[in-house]
């Protein structure tokens, strides 16, 4: 498989959330440029601000006891990593009324499918999109990565 080169940063838990399918949204006080409607990208789980599983218990058990979203409530180690590619989701549009219990109000949502997680590579990633080399061989060793797109 080619993996994109372009990839977006998340703050955990919600890099877990929309690799694994069950956050349909990222919100974004930005609007998704069109250049990336349609793409593939990498999804970055940010390594800043720290990561709190007991906080992200709460989110998802609070959005599962609401909404009744699918999925489990347990995050698996390969789950946890931060400062890396966790995997990838397609860009299919962008909003600001979509109906997903994940969307914010007054925020733009990007709408994301396909989504699947990858191994874990540890990579710097920046703010809004940036080009990323990802390859499963390298899952475990790090990364080069280059400016932003």
């Amino acid at each position: 498989m080619d993996y994109p080169t372009i990839a977006l940063a998340v703050q955990q838990p919600w890099a877990w959330l929309i690799v694994n399918g069950i956050k349909d949204v990222e919100n974004r006080n930005w609007p998704l440029p069109e250049k990336y409607l349609g793409q593939l990208v990498l999804i970055h789980a940010s390594a800043r601000p720290p990561f709190s599983i007991a906080a992200a218990r709460d989110i998802v058990s609070e959005m599962h006891a609401r909404y009744g979203l699918p999925g489990g409530l347990a995050y698996p180690p390969e789950g946890r990593g931060v400062g890396g590619i966790v995997g990838l989701a397609r860009l299919v549009g962008c909003t600001h009324d979509h109906v997903s219990p994940w969307a914010i109000k007054g925020q733009w949502h990007f709408q994301l499918a396909e989504a699947r997680p990858l191994p874990f590579m540890r990579c710097k990633g920046s703010l809004g999109f940036f080009r990323a080399d990802y390859s499963p061989a390298r899952a475990e060793q790090g990364s080069l990565v280059g400016g932003v797109a």
